[in-house]
């Protein structure tokens, strides 16, 4: 037997008789419906949907495409606001702190266990997954204001992701010593907070690794404008060499007082090329910290440097005192400290230079030992024949966290 089901009478809006009656499309009437039955729930959708009816369909396609352009855009665009690098190392050293906190909780827990304590042992371990998690939250924070500096370091992105990877893995293991403790199975729950233990020390390191990679990297170097200061300061060393060689010739002629003008503007131009060597190094600071064989040679060329300045107040003092002879043994001397820090401040430039953009370095493809004019015959070989290192091969910086073979998160590198 069919069962009959009341039937609920539709009901039809006056807006829809009118527009069953024929009402050309584009009347007033069907607007007005149209815009009532979106109903916007946001106000500024309302310029959209206009209650009277326009004469848009008589327009050329260039004035709709006036109109149109000339529409707000209902959602806003978002200002990316300017990362914040030390608040957001700030945070980082928070998360740490945030671990160090875990740790405590955690041999708090081991101490209560092996007391037999199983309700003091679940409440440290609730206290060392808390601050794991506030570590993490942390960690996570901070990524608006360093992400810049992550995305740039394959380093700090490493240790970023081994500290998330083993802050889950102490997690995990904080919930296994739960559930033993829960059975009475004191013995396998210190196990596993051992394990815990474990994984903490080693999110602590990287922390502490991803911290010092964020403090180098928020440093600025500008490494065109440090390799041209270095040039810079070679260059000067030939203007230094032509004052030193009009210095000993007036000596030589007696003229003690051309000379000591000639020396005081090899002086002048010996100050100017170190504040450009000053500045260069500064600016190329990263890259010599990375390659020891560039860091040799500058450092090479800063004590040449510093002999030809004390050669130069020296042979002064004793062109004062009547003494030609010594002075022009002092300006010699000098001469050739300029000529040996010019040379180790090529070698480190070169090196620099390939390491700032390798391959583009101005040495030649194949490996070569430069002549030195018999000056500074023990950097002649660029340090090879000692070291047996070839100035063309690339150094090898030992990374501790190159062997992981762990997930990365969102910034890890692509491959």
């Amino acid at each position: 037997m069919a069962h009959s089901h009341p039937q609920q009478a539709e009901t039809i809006t006056p807006a829809e008789v009118h527009i069953s009656g024929g009402t050309p499309p584009f009347a007033d009437a069907t607007a007005t419906a149209a815009a009532s039955a979106y109903n916007p729930k946001d106000a500024s959708y309302e310029h959209v949907f206009q209650n009277k009816a326009t004469s848009d369909r008589f327009k050329s396609d260039d004035q709709l495409n006036s109109v149109l352009n000339n529409f707000s855009s209902p959602y806003e665009p978002q200002k990316v606001a300017t990362p914040d690098h030390a608040k957001g190392i700030k945070d980082v050293h928070r998360s740490l702190n945030a671990v160090n906190d875990a740790s405590s909780s955690l041999n708090d827990a081991m101490h209560s266990a092996r007391n037999g304590d199983i309700r003091g042992a679940l409440q440290a371990l609730h206290n060392t997954s808390g601050d794991l998690n506030n570590g993490g939250a942390l960690l996570d924070r901070a990524q608006t204001n360093v992400g810049d500096l992550v995305r740039g370091d394959k380093d700090a992105q490493k240790s970023l992701g081994e500290a998330h990877y083993r802050g889950d893995r102490a997690d995990s293991h904080i919930q296994n010593a739960e559930e033993k403790l829960r059975k009475n199975d004191i013995e396998g729950a210190l196990k596993e907070m051992g394990t815990t233990s474990k994984e903490i020390t080693e999110e602590q390191k990287a922390l502490h690794h991803n911290i010092a990679q964020l403090n180098h990297d928020d440093k600025t170097y500008d490494h065109p404008q440090g390799l041209k200061d270095i040039r810079a300061a070679i260059t000067s060393g030939d203007t230094v060499t032509d004052s030193l060689n009009d210095a000993i010739r007036h000596a030589r002629n007696g003229d003690v007082t051309n000379a000591l003008a000639s020396l005081h503007q090899s002086a002048d131009s010996l100050n100017s090329g170190g504040a450009r060597l000053d500045a260069g190094a500064q600016n190329v600071g990263d890259l010599m910290s990375t390659d020891k064989s560039a860091r040799k040679h500058i450092s090479r060329g800063f004590e040449a440097e510093n002999d030809a300045s004390d050669h130069i107040a020296k042979a002064e003092r004793l062109l004062r005192r009547g003494h030609i002879e010594d002075a022009i043994t002092s300006m010699n001397r000098g001469i050739t400290n300029v000529a040996d820090e010019q040379s180790s401040l090529r070698t480190g430039l070169r090196r620099l230079k390939n390491d700032y953009a390798p391959g583009l370095g101005d040495q030649p493809s194949h490996w070569y030992v430069p002549l030195s004019n018999g000056i500074n015959s023990a950097d002649r070989n660029d340090n090879a024949l000692k070291s047996g290192e070839n100035p063309s091969k690339g150094n090898t910086v030992w990374d501790p966290y190159e062997s992981l073979t762990l997930p990365m998160g969102p910034y890890a590198p692509e491959r």
